[in-house]
Order: C-alpha cells, then structure tokens, then sequence
C-alpha cells in the first residue's frame, strides 16, 4: 500500500456542497463549469486536475467538493470561483480504473478494504487526482484518489 505526504498548498475552482447519496447527481454540473472556466486559472501544473473532497457533517454523510487545480500561493480567485488552503497531510493512494460512473465502486472497495487495511485513521479529507489526459467514458482511464490519513 502506497502511502505519500502532501504539503499544504493552494487550490482554486467550483466548490459544490453535496451527501453521498446525491453526489453522483450534483458533482458534473461542478466540474462542467470548472473546466468551462478553467483558462482564467494559472495552473501550477497543468498536466492535471484535482477534486478535493472535505468531510462536513457525519450524521448525513455530507461534505465540500472543489472541482479545482493547484495555483499558486498569490493567486487571486476569478468571480465566481473559490480559494482553498489544502493542509498538509499523509494519504493513502489509490487507482481507480474505468469510466467515471463506476468511481462508487472504487470509493466503496476503498472505505471497505484499502482503508481497514492499513491500520490508519481517516482525517476527512480526500483528494482525485485526474491526468489531463482522463476520458470519463473509457473503460481504461486512470486516476488516483488519495484518502487523507493520520
């Protein structure tokens, strides 16, 4: 199992407050106006897109989701779009593989086996990470999603 440390950094996008049962519904208009929009971002690294996911209420299973990429620390949010501070904090990784329908499924083998099996607590914060070259619709897609671990 591949754990990484991340350091804090910057990230600016489309911010999207959604549960787990609704997400597959509310996530794509997010992202549909991200990348709309994304050439008003200076990207630090325009290879790729991130989604970062922060818990916010346990008891109905919500949390925020920014469609986002990285910027720089003295980068201004465009109207419209939202700044947020990343903290720094070891993840565990993990592929996921296929069209973006079926990522429940990963996320489901993730929370029932990949995290249990590292003897890690989860801190809340998870972060997918999409190659500029991701086809939502491929069956032979990759991303990594990095679960936020203490």
């Amino acid at each position: 199992m591949k754990v990484v440390e991340k350091p804090n950094f910057k990230i600016a996008g489309i911010g999207i407050i959604t549960t787990v049962q609704k997400c597959s519904q509310d996530l794509k208009p997010g992202w549909d106006k991200f990348m709309s929009r994304i050439s008003e971002i200076n990207q630090v690294d325009p290879s790729k897109v991130l989604g970062f996911c922060k818990a916010t209420d346990k008891d109905d299973c919500s949390f925020k989701y920014i469609a986002c990429a990285e910027v720089a620390e003295e980068f201004i949010a465009p109207e419209g779009m939202e700044i947020t501070e990343v903290p720094k904090s070891k993840y565990l990784v993990f592929t996921h593989k296929g069209p973006i329908e079926k990522i429940g499924e990963t996320y489901g083998e993730i929370q029932m086996c990949g995290v249990p099996k590292s003897n890690m607590k989860q801190n809340g914060l998870w972060l997918e990470v999409y190659p500029h070259n991701y086809d939502p619709s491929s069956n032979d897609s990759e991303m990594e999603i990095l679960v936020g671990v203490n």
